[in-house]
Parts: structure tokens; C-alpha cells; sequence
């Protein structure tokens, strides 16, 4: 990952800044993510969709990060659909072991009424509270593990334009072998942007003089994560498919050796 990674880490940082209507398409983002409040879910398709723009131009394009234009809302739906439905499918383990959790508390809280019965069985309740914290020990462990397959995955289902493309394990699992140590890196780098936003975004709204910006501040530092995140997962893809001899086209992914697939877009 020295071709980016060490040298071009400030460059990606910064590219959402560099286009000349960045207020402009930052304000669009905004505007998008205010209609969730109306248009429950849908407009975050689109939010996804966009940041899959950004995926495919390095990808597929001249690799070069750069905010898209606005436009062609009807394909960037698709987009958003296709790569949200392929996340969730992959997130399933986790978010099953998320319920399994809340019943471990569940139970226990439950129980709490029964404490003056002299058959309650304190035993049972503390293991089970006791599991809860460890059930989501594992679950945290799993959804950081889960992070690092994911960036792969989604970035083929983007370059790929096809929710098939998800369970091409072999082509995009080459992928990720090949460049383990940048994909490692992105995780790095999503983390700690993500750690940023969140401490700004708590800040503003535990200060009182800066919690009136708030609704416009932490969409804002919302949508920059989002396109920094997709940017960087674009550009470990992209060297990681050239490492392992992956074929990347304007419209096709296709491994050395697998036949050419075309692939089905958005009418």
C-alpha cells in the first residue's frame, strides 16, 4: 500500500474540499438526509448510492477520488439498494447475535421482580447477565472482523454493478488476500475518522452555544465520512484487484479465470 496509502493518505482526506461545488454537493447531502425524516429509509439508498459513485470511479474509471455530480437519482437508487441488501445479508450473523444479547438482559430484568421469592435463583440471573456482557464482547469482535470482509465485498458488488457479486467469494476474497495489509489500513483509517465525527458531533450538542449548528455540522461530517470511507475502500479494491491479476472494465469485474460476465445495470 506505499503507492497511496503512505504518500497520498492527506490527498484522500481532503478531496471532498478540492471540487469547486463541494458546498454545493454538501448541501444537496444535507437536504437528502433532512427528506429521512419524511421519506423514511429511501433517502438513504441514496446516500449509499452516492458514495458508490465515488467507489466506482476508482474502480472503474480513472481512479481518481472526486465528488459526483447529483444526478441520475434513478441508477444511484439502484446503487444504494443493491450494496445496502448486500450489507445486510453479511451483517445478519451479527445483528442475530445482537438479539441473542438483549435477551440475555431481558431475562434478567425480567427477573428482578421475583428477588423477594425465597425460590429465586440469583445464580441463573447473574449468569445470564454475565453472558450478556460476553455475547457482546463476541459481537463487537465479530463486527470488527465482518468490517474487514465487507470493504472487499462491497467494493466488488460497485465495480461489479450487480448484487450477484457479493458471493463471488473467490474473486474478491483474492482480492482482499492480495492486499490484506491496505484493506487492514482502511479499517484503521474508517475507525478513527469515525471516532473524530463522533466526538465532534457530541461535542456540539453538549455545548450550548454550538448545539444550533448541529443539524447542519454532524450531517455534514456524516456525508465527509461516508465519501472519505468510500474513496479509500475504492482505492484498496482497485490496487488489490491489480495485485491479484483481477480485471477491472467500465462495466465488468472479471477474475483471470472466470469467463466474461456482463453486468446487469440499473434500467
Amino acid at each position: 500500500m506505499n503507492t497511496w496509502s503512505l504518500s497520498n493518505v492527506k490527498e484522500v482526506l481532503a478531496f471532498p474540499f478540492k471540487d469547486p461545488r463541494w458546498l454545493t454537493k454538501f448541501l444537496i447531502a444535507l437536504l437528502v438526509m433532512l427528506a429521512g425524516f419524511i421519506v423514511p429509509i429511501l433517502p438513504g439508498f441514496l446516500l449509499v448510492g452516492y458514495a458508490a459513485r465515488i467507489t466506482r470511479r476508482i474502480t472503474n474509471g480513472d481512479g481518481v477520488a472526486a465528488l459526483p455530480e447529483w444526478d441520475n437519482w434513478g441508477d444511484m437508487f439502484m446503487d444504494g439498494l443493491r450494496l445496502s441488501v448486500a450489507r445486510f445479508i453479511y451483517s445478519l450473523p451479527v445483528i442475530l447475535l445482537l438479539i441473542v444479547s438483549m435477551g440475555f438482559i431481558f431475562v434478567p430484568t425480567m427477573m428482578m421482580g421475583a428477588m423477594d421469592d425465597p425460590n429465586f435463583d440469583g445464580g441463573a440471573a447473574m449468569f445470564m447477565m454475565l453472558s450478556y456482557f460476553v455475547s457482546i464482547g463476541i459481537m463487537v469482535f465479530l463486527g470488527s472482523l465482518l468490517e474487514l470482509f465487507v470493504a472487499p465485498m462491497s467494493a466488488h458488488v460497485v465495480a461489479s454493478r450487480k448484487l450477484g457479486a457479493a458471493f463471488e467469494f473467490k474473486t474478491w476474497w483474492s482480492i482482499l488476500k492480495a492486499n490484506l495489509a491496505g484493506f487492514v489500513l482502511v479499517f484503521v483509517i474508517v475507525l478513527g475518522i469515525g471516532q473524530i465525527a463522533g466526538l465532534i458531533s457530541t461535542g456540539m450538542i453538549y455545548t450550548c452555544c454550538l448545539i444550533c449548528l448541529a443539524p447542519i455540522v454532524i450531517p455534514a461530517v456524516s456525508f465527509y465520512t461516508s465519501a472519505v470511507t468510500a474513496a479509500i475502500n475504492g482505492k484498496a479494491y482497485r490496487e488489490g484487484a491489480e495485485l491479484a491479476g483481477v480485471v477491472i472494465g467500465p462495466d465488468v469485474v472479471v477474475s483471470v479465470d472466470e469467463p466474461e460476465v456482463p453486468a446487469i445495470t440499473a434500467e
